[in-house]
């Protein structure tokens, strides 16, 4: 039973990780949009984040970032709820 918590925490983790990272790729440029940042509104470090950014700025493959992208769900809408900045502008609750 603890061990289920524990997996089912590390995944969310992770899914966190992937769509802050995937948030700063759509970003990019864009001021005051850094690792750091996002990983703070997301709940995540800012280095993790950081590193995976890299790897994916390595791989540069469309379907790799697809098969990710729907983990970032739940966080845009966490990101909408809060009226962070960075969030993606569209009715709440709804996503782009």
């Amino acid at each position: 039973m603890i061990y289920e918590k524990q997996m089912k925490a590390k995944m969310q983790n992770r899914a966190r990780m992937i769509a802050a990272a995937l948030l700063i790729w759509e970003a990019q440029g864009e001021k005051g949009v850094t690792a750091r940042n996002v990983g703070k509104a997301v709940g995540v470090s800012g280095q993790r984040v950081q590193q995976l950014f890299k790897t994916m700025q390595a791989l540069k493959d469309d379907t790799a970032r697809a098969a990710v992208s729907c983990n970032r769900t739940g966080v845009i809408m966490q990101l909408q709820a809060s009226g962070h900045p960075l969030a993606p502008k569209s009715e709440p609750g709804k996503l782009i």
